[in-house]
């Protein structure tokens, strides 16, 4: 399951999720709750969102882009 203020047209998935659903395609689904809306202070409030189901997900719904890159110094 993934959340998000935008309009959903794009989530943020670790290496650990992509490798777990590229293995368990057949049998996982993505859910996303996309254009949540939050109500800051000290104790912010999150409401409304609408959800996107992909099921089975199939890691060809759309285009995995690397967005960060670690660089080990030798």
């Amino acid at each position: 399951m993934k959340g998000t203020r935008t309009d959903g047209s794009a989530v943020a998935l670790t290496r650990n999720e992509v490798n777990f659903l590229r293995e368990n395609a057949a049998s996982s689904a993505m859910f996303v709750l996309h254009s949540v809306k939050i109500k800051p202070g000290k104790k912010p409030k999150a409401s409304g969102g609408e959800i996107k189901l992909i099921e089975p997900w199939d890691p060809s719904c759309g285009d995995l882009k690397p967005i960060t890159f670690f660089l080990h110094f030798r």
